[in-house]
């Protein structure tokens, strides 16, 4: 009897608001993909789990340049080891450093 196990990559994002989207590209030795994580309302926590996903060592990048607009760690790595990973990102919005409409006495 073939002893199966299910590994498994969980990506945890943090702060990105509602209606933006991050693309992570996610690159091990056999295996490579990109994984868009949508925000949340408040920026809350959301996490997305990749299964059957190789053991093994992995970089997970942000794709693009849109995410100026957030602080934040933009890649990071993680081994899959015993069945799983788990990597976050946490992102700060700079928009309170933007330009608006409104006049200031």
């Amino acid at each position: 009897t073939a002893n199966w196990k299910v590994n498994t990559l969980t990506i945890t994002q943090k702060g990105v608001q509602l209606g933006d989207t991050v693309f992570y590209q996610i690159t091990g030795a056999d295996f490579s993909m990109t994984l868009p994580i949508s925000g949340t309302e408040s920026g809350t926590p959301k996490q997305v789990t990749i299964e059957y996903i190789p053991e093994g060592a992995y970089t997970i990048q942000v794709v693009g340049n849109w995410t100026w607009t957030y602080s934040g760690a933009k890649s990071d790595t993680v081994n899959i080891v015993d069945g799983m990973g788990e990597v976050t990102f946490s992102f700060a919005s700079l928009s309170s450093r933007w330009l608006h409409d409104e006049a200031h006495n």
